[in-house]
């Protein structure tokens, strides 16, 4: 059956209704009387639908186990109750009792909801069986991949997609449409034949994740035990030194790096090889070994990995001064010093080199976290694939800079010490950094003029739906042959690029019959489409098209179709192509196109789905499909193929806002631009702030040489800064808004239109506040393990045995730093809350008030929390005469001063606001009372 839960199900007392307040007039028939079958009809109750259910013994069904709205009976008056649908709930080893009802399921659609046993198993489906059965009846292959717990709560947890597949298109439509109603997504997968496959589907324990999780184990493996040979298996056999406990700890954080670095570079390498492989045929025509297909579906999985194993590391580094070796070695080597009588040198050298070390990793991690966030199918999915593209690889390549960075910047002089080799064994991070050096090698050569041009020249990448950043694989599983398709809908694609493959692999998979027209069907080489798709000429397949045609080419080539005028005269065409720059002065490429046939109905549509998330059937990349045309009836016959695709049609308008979404796929986070950009120079302004105070001017006065603190410290010192600011300036705007309400005494009038732009910004402004208050956290968390740190500890219990005195108790001190720490971790706490509920996953399933409750009133909390972390610290600096050496406050005081402003502009409102309650004479004032919360957090009426 479909997958039952581990737990009993629950019954909402919601839920049940009286069976008179039900829409009874689409009653549904489900034989069976288990847990799916009582979810099912809890789910089918809640959506309005009447409810039989056919069971062969209803004596044995204890009251209350199905809600009250749902009828109990037998199996053959629930058959004959139902209007057209009967799911079969019950396991296929008793299709052969209900052969009796043969006559009266005829003419009805059976959803056949079970699953297999075995993934091996060669008979037919148990659909295809139940077909065989029942001839007279129409079967649907459905809800089989939803599970009954998922049924009863509504389709807010677990997945909410529906995949279907029956022979008759009518009743997947049907069976589609219930689907909808219920809160799911349907997505048609094609015929009949394809039944196995869902089946067997619930048996998969993550298929994709079996090769990369394999390579990422044996990774580790082989570091790990080189590791162990090298630095604790030889060393014990050649000079009796043990450091065996070195297994449990050390060595996995030494492997951890080098399989991260690894499984990183194996992210990035098929898509060169790929590249590669083009320039050498000198054809993008050509399919790819089945091997780099693989590989290249497998490069999100990798990455992921990548990102745990670093993030892991990361964890293991904070907890080094946990451990009782590096306490007792710290103790030590203070001990040592007293004994030879001198403090620990100054090495300039290790300092700036640790810094630098600790400085790329946590970057390197904060990027790779930002990759692992996008490839969260409900960010992924609001992104345009160039956005996607450039984190995914332009920052991707990023962090692998910085991750290689980190490696050789602590190991480059271990690496060239003969100390390093004595076993002729080099470090694991120079077998690490190898593979990485080659892929950024290889990745700069082909940024060069005369590659690039090569490729460009390939893949032509501006004009049609954007394609990847590497070649586009082609999966196996979707070469059937011919005669297992749908034919009855007949779809023509003009034109054999990626997309059109692409295009073509997804339409197949649907089960409609796709023809590719081609002006020179010979240059396609064999295997580069499924076997299911047909290749002909241009005139062929608008022919044989029944009325959908795809113009899946570049823009200047439309002229070469005006011979086609009649045959295309009356069809569909669905323009794909993109445009080419921001500001073409040009009308879009689909009114251009319709001018050109005036006989046929252009559709905009699929210009915003990339190649590489129709090939992978919506699982990676934006779901959305906005489509424009001057014809309802043409934009809702695309509309119904998206949604078959598994896609969601937008209608937009008529063909005018063509401009509008062929220049969509060229924009590059336009919300994001204005808050990056004020972020970035906040920043700039407090570094170079704190360069000027703190490093530059003690420098030229009392030759203070500190320019050590530039990669860590002063950066450490500003972000909390820029978080502080930037927090404050997302709520800055909606008290401008109140203020500026309660001033004009009306909410009837618009806002001026900077304040408008600020008001849509601040979402961004409180992710990058965020960002900067997490990247200080981790900073922190670094301080014990720099060299300057144990520096001065070490050298401080030294100052204290040559003194003769113990460091003294300071009780205000110790409150201050523990209040520091405390209003520190609490604040970062809510801002995580606040950026977790911004993901739209989440914020979707949230109430208005909900979202107000968390992105408001926490919001203010979080403020005020940072600004006493700040405070708390810093107070008795603020005040102090040497802070004003040369008459410039700490940046903390800056950075403090809009926060502080904010919260008492917030409070003065309120009072302000208060007042105008007891005035109930100004109707008008009042409904500004009303508003004002909403306004803090942006739902203002402009």
């Amino acid at each position: 059956m479909s997958n039952e839960m581990a737990a009993p199900l629950i019954v909402d007392e919601e839920d049940t209704n009286d069976a008179v307040h039900m829409t009874t007039s689409s009653t549904v028939a489900i034989l069976g009387s288990g847990d799916f079958s009582r979810s099912l009809a809890m789910r089918l109750v809640a959506c309005g639908f009447g409810v039989v259910v056919g069971s062969r013994c209803v004596k044995r069904i204890s009251p209350g186990l199905f809600v009250d709205a749902v009828e109990l009976n037998s199996q053959e008056a629930a058959v004959a109750k139902s209007k057209r649908l009967v799911f079969m709930a019950l396991f296929p080893e008793y299709y052969p009792s209900l052969l009796g009802l043969r006559s009266a399921l005829a003419g009805k659609i059976l959803v056949d909801v079970s699953n297999a046993v075995a993934m091996n198993n060669k008979r037919p489906s148990n659909a295809e069986q139940l077909a065989e059965m029942f001839p007279d009846s129409v079967v649907v292959k459905c809800f089989n991949t939803i599970s009954a717990w998922t049924l009863q709560t509504g389709a807010h947890d677990g997945s909410r997609q529906v995949l279907l597949c029956s022979d008759s298109a009518e009743a997947k439509h049907e069976v589609a449409q219930l689907a909808r109603r219920m809160g799911f997504y349907p997505v048609d997968v094609g015929s009949l034949c394809f039944a196995q496959e869902l089946e067997r589907k619930p048996l998969h324990l993550f298929p994709s994740w079996r090769g990369p999780v394999l390579a990422t184990f044996l990774l580790f493996l082989f570091f790990y035990c080189y590791g162990f040979i090298r630095d604790i298996l030889l060393p014990y056999l050649a000079h009796g030194q043990n450091s065996f406990y070195r297994l449990v700890f050390d060595l996995v954080n030494e492997s951890l790096p080098c399989v991260a670095l690894v499984s990183l570079s194996l992210v990035y390498l098929p898509g060169l090889l790929a590249a590669w492989l083009q320039l050498w045929r000198g054809t993008k025509y050509q399919r790819f070994p089945c091997w780099l297909d693989t590989w290249l579906l497998q490069r999100k999985q990798l990455g992921l990995l990548s990102f745990l194993c670093a993030a892991l590391h990361g964890v293991y580094c904070l907890c080094f001064q946990l451990r009782t070796v590096t306490q007792r070695r710290l103790v030590n080597t203070a001990y040592s010093q007293v004994n030879s009588g001198v403090e620990m040198p100054w090495d300039e050298q290790k300092v700036w080199r640790t810094d630098l070390y600790l400085s790329s990793g946590v970057l390197g991690l904060g990027i790779l976290s930002l990759l692992a966030i996008t490839s969260l199918p409900s960010v992924g999915n609001i992104l345009t694939w160039r956005e996607f593209t450039f984190i995914q690889s332009g920052l991707g390549y990023a962090a692998l800079t910085l991750s290689l960075m980190h490696t050789l910047v602590i190991g480059w002089n271990f690496a060239f010490s003969s100390k390093a080799y004595e076993f002729y064994m080099p470090p694991s991070y120079m077998l690490a950094v190898a593979l990485p050096c080659a892929v950024l090698v290889c990745r700069c050569i082909l940024l060069l003029p005369c590659f690039s041009a090569s490729i460009f020249s390939y893949t032509g990448t501006v004009a049609m739906s954007y394609e990847m950043d590497a070649p586009l694989p082609t999966e196996e599983k979707y070469t059937i042959d011919a005669a297992h398709m749908t034919t009855s809908s007949t779809v023509a694609i003009l034109g054999s690029g990626d997309f059109s493959r692409s295009l073509a692999m997804r339409l197949v998979a649907c089960g409609f019959g796709v023809v590719v027209g081609s002006r020179c069907v010979k240059r396609i080489s064999p295997g580069l489409f499924v076997d299911a798709v047909e290749l002909s000429s241009q005139e062929a397949a608008v022919a044989k098209a029944n009325r959908l045609v795809f113009t899946a080419m570049f823009p200047e080539h439309y002229p070469s179709l005006l011979g086609l005028r009649s045959a295309l005269a009356g069809k569909i065409l669905v323009d794909v192509s993109n445009a080419v720059a921001m500001k073409s002065k040009r009308r879009s490429n689909a009114e251009q196109l319709a001018e050109m046939f005036p006989d046929s109905v252009v559709v905009k549509g699929f210009n915003t789905i990339s190649a590489w998330a129709l090939q992978t059937g919506a699982h990676d990349g934006s779901r959305q499909v906005l489509l424009c045309s001057d014809s309802a009836g043409a934009k809702h016959e695309v509309a119904q193929l998206a949604r078959r695709m598994g896609f969601y049609p937008v209608d937009v308008g008529s063909l005018c806002f063509a401009q509008d979404l062929e220049r969509k796929p060229l924009h590059l986070f336009p919300s994001w631009r204005g808050p990056v950009l004020a972020t970035f120079l906040l920043f700039l302004f407090f570094y170079c702030y704190g360069f000027i105070r703190d490093i530059l001017l003690p420098y030229l006065v009392h030759g203070k040489n500190s320019f050590y603190r530039l990669v860590l410290s002063l950066v450490n010192e500003s972000l909390p800064c820029v978080a502080l600011v930037s927090l404050s300036l997302v709520y800055l705007p909606g008290l401008f808004a109140a203020w500026l309400q309660l001033w004009r005494g009306t909410k009837y009038q618009r806002f001026p239109c900077w304040l408008d732009t600020w008001m849509l910004g601040r979402k961004q402004l409180g992710l990058l506040s965020f960002l900067c208050a997490a990247l200080h956290g981790v900073y922190c968390l670094c301080f014990p393990l720099r060299t300057i740190t144990q520096r001065r500890l070490v050298n401080t219990a030294y100052s204290q045995v040559n003194s003769g005195v113990e460091m003294p108790w300071d009780e205000e001190r110790v409150w201050r730093t523990e209040l520091y720490v405390s209003s520190g971790v609490l604040g970062l706490g809510i801002l995580s809350l606040m950026s977790v509920t911004s993901f739209p996953s989440v914020g979707n399933i949230l109430t208005w008030r909900e979202f107000t409750f968390i992105q408001s009133g926490l919001g203010y909390a979080a403020l005020t929390l940072s600004v006493m972390h700040t405070l708390v610290i810093g107070w008795n600096f603020a005040f102090s005469s040497k802070t004003y050496e040369f008459y410039m406050p700490p940046s903390y005081m800056l950075a403090v001063a809009l926060p502080c402003a904010v919260l008492e502009a917030f409070q003065k409102a309120a009072e302000e606001v208060k007042n105008l309650k007891s005035k109930p004479t100004d109707t008008e004032m009042l409904e500004i009372y009303s508003l004002f919360k909403q306004a803090t957090v942006g739902d203002v009426n402009t």
